[in-house]
């Protein structure tokens, strides 16, 4: 372990060194092309930092926005590895996994961008005592030399304009004579996510699933026994999770930082002809928002997606996969398997019925009846049929067995149909009584609970909404579901005019399959008033004030890769910054004020 770290020190002093020297003259799409067409195609995995100068610019940047201090670790760097201007900080820089079927340094090799390639490695080579000529076990070849970094040994050759340094000759072998490059072999989706981004790491999913597959179904049973559930189960959905992995050919994780926030891409890229390629090919990426349905609330999360295809296949795997996940409710409740996967199949057609889906959690105004809200919105072609099977699933569940606890449980959860006559739909509740659901709660732990959603309690109101779609809502009471059967209904912005959201939409692809945001300070504030509510102490370290800068992120098919993408507004990470900042004053502040307990005995707060 030690050795390992020694060398990982060695890396990191290596980058440090190049990405914090003296910004120099260069072109960027010059330095990044480079740097790919040096990178081998077969490798397993990449770090890669197209352009060092545009790093160590950025770096600056972040620090100052966040009130750092601009520490520069260039002479340290330097003094370390002692090789000053023979670094060109206006190239770009690798780190590349060549091979890691013994899983050692070996297998990585630097790829260090030079002013002067030769005379870097004449010096390395110099500090290492020498070549190989004295060697009688060094292959003949001697495109490869030997030579000293940091007082460790290393191999070094020249590719272009880098010098290729390895822990063993054959990692700096296995870049000089690959037959192909990353820049020759990719898609011109990945290429020009590449091109946006600061820093990109690569990884060959399917080389490593290959090489530790043993390794994980060694590991099933364990797995199984942990998450108490059917091993012939568990065992399946890995299966399908490697199958699916094996037909990922590269995934990609690229960052990028500028004066607005932070963007992250992962890219997944399936091998031509693959089933994952077939299936994401089907996905019809859409321009226009999936939450304009939603209410225009303060939100907590929202999020929106198209619909999904569903195959008689998902079908029969559905059947196959809800009586083992059934077994969850206990060994002492026996269920039907005829049922439960008539149940299963029911489910699978009613999913055909779906369309797109837009789901929200929300943060209600002070005075309203309870502090949080849930809405859901489906479109679909029938809306009385969706409602009208929903009700018949429910309960086909509730004759699943015949065992007396379950159909006690099953008594505290009560469908009604058209109990209610809102905004001037007829409204279907389902209405869950915890007292029976859970008969170990006790009555006022239950009761607390309304000061949450409401009075009405855990209500689930659902009716159509226009022509095309079904709302469901949760909390607020009847006002507020009124005013969610308006939005569903209307053929407005709704929540996808939030300022928030869409100051984080510009930063996300245009065409999305999914896409969703998060309000941070929403969150918090919802935290805060919902342990006031409960009566608990709401003394949240993190305070934030209304920033309106939710995290956003999306995915989308982008050429037949899969695509996610996040992007975080700088001004939530300063106001966290800064939250964080005071939070840590204020427990300086009572560690200094003596209210810290006396040592061997804890603070109230960690008790």
């Amino acid at each position: 372990m030690l050795r390992l770290m020694r060398h990982l020190c060695v890396l990191c002093a290596a980058i440090l060194a190049v990405s914090h020297s003296p910004v120099q003259a260069g072109d960027r799409a010059a330095a990044e092309k480079a740097l790919l067409d040096t990178i081998p195609a077969d490798a397993w995995a990449y770090v890669a930092i197209p352009s060092l100068e545009n790093l160590d610019a950025k770096v600056a940047m972040m620090s100052k926005k966040l009130g750092l201090p601009a520490q520069s670790l260039v002479g340290m760097a330097q003094g370390m590895l002692g090789l000053g201007e023979l670094l060109d900080s206006a190239g770009g820089m690798a780190i590349v996994v060549t091979d890691f079927k013994t899983m050692s340094p070996e297998g990585i090799a630097i790829l260090m961008p030079s002013t002067n390639p030769d005379a870097l490695i004449k010096k390395l080579t110099a500090a290492g005592g020498g070549d190989d000529e004295d060697d009688e076990d060094a292959p003949a070849d001697k495109d490869v030399t030997r030579g000293m970094l940091m007082g460790q040994p290393v191999f070094t050759a020249k590719k272009g304009k880098f010098a290729v340094l390895g822990r063993s000759r054959d990692a700096c072998m296995a870049v000089l004579k690959a037959k192909k490059s990353v820049g020759a072999a990719m898609e011109k989706q990945r290429l020009a996510a590449y091109g946006k981004s600061d820093v990109i790491i690569s990884l060959a999913i399917s080389k490593w699933l290959k090489q530790f597959e043993p390794q994980i179904k060694a590991m099933l049973p364990m797995l199984a026994a942990g998450a108490g559930g059917d091993a012939t189960q568990i065992t399946r959905q890995i299966d399908q999770l490697m199958k699916s992995g094996a037909d990922v050919d590269s995934t990609d994780l690229c960052i990028r930082m500028d004066e607005s926030g932070v963007s992250i891409v992962g890219m997944g890229t399936p091998r031509n002809g693959s089933d994952l390629a077939g299936s994401l090919s089907k996905r019809k990426p859409q321009k226009e928002s999936l939450l304009a349905r939603l209410p225009k609330e303060t939100f907590a999360i929202a999020f929106g997606a198209i619909a999904s295809e569903v195959t008689s296949k998902d079908i029969d795997e559905m059947a196959e996969a809800l009586p083992a996940q059934l077994k969850q409710f206990g060994d002492e409740i026996t269920f039907e398997e005829d049922k439960v996967k008539s149940l299963a199949r029911n489910l699978g057609e009613f999913s055909k019925m779906l369309g797109k889906s837009a789901v929200a959690v929300s943060i209600l105004p002070d005075g309203s009846d309870g502090v949080l809200g849930a809405t859901a919105v489906i479109e679909c072609s029938n809306p009385e049929e969706v409602i009208s099977s929903l009700g018949k699933l429910v309960k086909e569940f509730k004759g699943l067995s015949d065992n007396e606890e379950f159909a006690k449980a099953c008594e505290g959860v009560v469908h009604k149909v058209g109990a209610e006559d809102i905004g001037g739909a007829k409204v279907d509740t389902l209405s869950v009584d915890l007292a029976k659901l859970m008969p170990d709660i006790e009555a006022e732990e239950a009761d607390s609970y309304k000061k949450l959603v409401g009075k009405d309690g855990f209500m689930l109101r659902f009716a159509q909404a226009g022509k095309d779609a079904v709302v469901f809502g949760i909390g607020g009471g009847k006002k507020r579901f009124a005013s969610l059967v308006e939005s569903a209904s209307s053929k407005g912005d709704g929540l996808a005019a939030d300022s928030g959201i869409t100051n984080s939409d510009k930063f996300l692809p245009d065409a999305k399959t999914a896409e969703f945001y998060v309000a941070i300070d929403a969150i918090v504030d919802g935290v805060q008033r919902t342990m006031a509510a409960l009566g608990e102490d709401s003394d949240v370290p993190i305070k934030l004030g209304k920033i309106n800068a939710p995290l956003g992120g999306s995915t989308t098919v982008d050429s037949g890769s899969g695509r996610l993408d996040l992007f975080v507004p700088m001004e939530l990470i300063t106001s966290l910054k800064d939250a964080f900042m005071a939070a840590q004053a204020g427990d300086d502040e009572d560690d200094e004020d003596g209210t810290q307990s006396p040592p061997g005995q804890k603070d109230e707060d960690e008790e």
